[in-house]
């Protein structure tokens, strides 16, 4: 094979690995939405169980985590786990600014 091909070969390959690295990265950006929250959920000293303040309903917790955990159910029909320390002063029917990928929340900022 003549040295040319080879380079060819090299940079055709580099090319299309950059063009789906490219894809990957701008294909998983978070999603930022505004919605209500519906429900919140507390555990009772670290366990894996949380009940709700206002329907009485229990969800399943990641039990992996140290610190104490709650949940949030918002209007888009998605809860997710956060910490309770952090988030203690949103309400329930407050609008908040959510920022998501898949299932983790990244942040909840309130809306202005």
């Amino acid at each position: 094979m003549s040295k040319t091909l080879i380079k060819m070969i090299v940079l055709t390959c580099s090319a299309l690995t950059l063009a789906g690295l490219m894809v990957y990265v701008f294909k998983s950006k978070p999603v930022t939405e505004e919605v209500v929250i519906k429900e919140k959920f507390f555990s009772e000293s670290f366990s894996d169980k949380a009940q709700g303040i206002t329907t009485d309903r229990q969800i399943t917790l990641d039990s992996q985590s140290e610190k104490s955990q709650c949940a949030m159910e918002f209007s888009n029909d998605k809860t997710y786990i956060v910490e309770c320390d952090l988030y203690l002063d949103f309400k329930i029917g407050e609008k908040v600014r959510i920022v998501y990928e898949g299932d983790h929340l990244y942040q909840i900022n309130k809306r202005q």
